[in-house]
This record gives structure tokens, sequence and C-alpha cells, in this order.
């Protein structure tokens, strides 16, 4: 046993060493002989120094913690007051190619939580993969969002959200160098992709 000095009343108690030892992996500064000590020694006292910061959104001043401050660099790219204020900011913006890139990488294969051991077929693998999203995104980018065939595309009053589809031009199975060519894409809907294109006849087989 170990004798210490309580640093709220004083008096001395014995401890056994193992919890002396645990409270320096806790990084305790503070002995106390009991709970009450404990609560009686922290009420009223700030357990850390929090700063005063300005939220990017709507520009309230709030305090913070010093460990979220310093862990800006590394994981917050802005500080907002509230969680409405965080979804208000991030609110039509995206990430960046190279961020995208980034996460894709952190999370392909065994990286990812559900890595079941490379039980994925090859064309999955590829359509669900950051490449083939990029490819897509460009091909309705460089269509403007509507199909070649109908000229159907969303719009405010609509009332339905038009579903389209990248086409290849030249097969997918049969041309694997053209895969991801900007060129070789094509935006359709749902219905034309299906009706005038040999798209989901092996489905379901």
């Amino acid at each position: 046993m170990m004798k210490l000095k309580c640093d709220n009343c004083g008096k001395e108690y014995r401890v056994y060493p193992s919890v002396v030892k645990w409270n320096r992996i806790r990084k305790h500064k503070n002995n106390f002989c009991s709970s009450e000590c404990s609560h009686e020694f922290r009420k009223g006292r700030k357990l850390v120094e929090y700063k005063e910061v300005i939220c990017e959104y709507c520009k309230k001043k709030f305090s913070i913690p010093p460990y979220r401050f310093r862990d800006r660099r590394k994981r917050y790219k802005h500080l907002s007051c509230s969680r409405r204020c965080y979804h208000k900011w991030w609110k039509g913006r995206k990430a960046s190619e190279e961020t995208r890139r980034k996460i894709s990488e952190a999370n392909k294969g065994e990286k990812s939580g559900n890595w079941k051991g490379g039980i994925t077929p090859v064309n999955s693998k590829i359509k669900s993969g950051l490449e083939y999203r990029l490819w897509r995104e460009r091909v309705f980018q460089g269509d403007n969002y509507t199909c070649w065939i109908c000229n159907a595309r969303t719009y405010k009053g609509l009332g339905h959200r038009v579903e389209l589809h990248p086409h290849h031009l030249k097969s997918f199975s049969e041309y694997p160098k053209l895969r991801f060519e900007v060129s070789n894409g094509l935006t359709l809907c749902r219905f034309c992709h299906k009706t005038y294109t040999n798209w989901g006849i092996n489905q379901g087989k």
C-alpha cells in the first residue's frame, strides 16, 4: 500500500500501487481520498481552457476545447457553432477529385470494413469504383444532363426525376481500353437505354 495526500481536504490515505499506475496512465494530476472530495475539488473549475472562435457560417462567437482547434488542420476544414450551421455550410459543396481519390484508396480492398475476401465480381467492382463514377459524371456534364434520344432531363416543376444512364458506344466488355473514354460515352434516360440498346437483356439470368 502507498500513502498519498488528498488534494482537497489534505487527509492522508492509502491506495494500492496499481491504482497510482492506472491514474498515471489516464494522466490524472490530482489525488483524492473519496469521490466526494473529487467532486468538491472540481466544482466550479474548468478542466480545460476553452478558446473563443467565430462560426464561419453565421459569424457567431462560441467556445471550443483546445483539442478541436488543434485537430482543425487534420480533420476540420471549418468551424461551426452547431450541426445546423455545419450542414448549411456544406450545402452545395462537393469534395475535390483529389479528396475523393484519397477516400477511395483508404476504403479499398482489405482496408474496408466490409471486406469478405474479394468475392465481388470484376464488373461490379469496376462500376462501383471511383474511375467509373468520374467518367459517368463527365459524360453527363458533356451532354448537359440530357438524354440524346428523347431530350429528357430533370428540371424544376417537372414533378419527377429523370433517371439518366451512361451508355458505352463501344461495348464495355469488348473494348476494355475505352471504358473510361469520355468520347465513348453517351447520356440516355432509363427508358431509351432499355428500349434502344442491349442494356438489361442479360439481367436476372
